[in-house]
């Protein structure tokens, strides 16, 4: 565990698996039907809960890059240039009570949110830390181009449990 982050309580789990359902999984186009509740599973054992961050850097902001509703690319974007940590995870969308799968930037353990800000910042995060090796690895060549906002966390899943399944051979 990563000194000072919070594990997804059960309460939290409950709230997002229900949550989720009423809408249908969001990313449900990138998991075959007998990966989701194994995702899920390794999801909730390996996120954390983030706090948010109460100041954002003003040179991320006014970059030019960071384009509305393009969460997965700019956050990859900022963690490449900015040299911000990288996450996926699911954020409250509290306008329709409901979690959506989001990508964020970290610093100094809070969560900073340049697609969102500074307005409609969740109140809730939680998500899975993904290396800039792995982003660079998916998105390397594409990660200045404003088309690029592919989600990583189903890859990074798949990776995470071959990793482990060829460790137990």
């Amino acid at each position: 565990m990563i000194q000072g982050m919070k594990r997804l309580t059960k309460e939290i789990q409950n709230s997002i698996t229900e949550k989720l359902d009423r809408v249908g999984y969001p990313l449900q186009d990138q998991l075959y039907d007998t990966e989701v509740e194994d995702f899920f599973i390794w999801f909730f054992e390996n996120a954390y809960v983030f706090d948010v961050s109460s100041t954002l850097d003003e040179a991320i902001l006014n970059d030019r890059k960071i384009i509305e509703s393009r969460c997965f690319g700019n956050s990859q974007y900022i963690a490449n240039k900015y040299r911000k940590g990288y996450l996926e995870g699911f954020i409250l969308y509290s306008t329709y009570d409901i979690y959506i799968p989001h990508g964020f930037n970290m610093h100094d353990e809070k969560v900073e949110d340049y697609t969102l800000a500074p307005n409609d910042l969740s109140s809730e995060y939680y998500g899975i830390i993904i290396p800039i090796d792995f982003v660079l690895k998916y998105n390397g060549k594409d990660i200045d181009s404003p088309s690029a906002n592919a989600s990583l966390l189903v890859e990074y899943y798949r990776e995470q449990t071959k990793l482990l399944a060829e460790e137990e051979d």
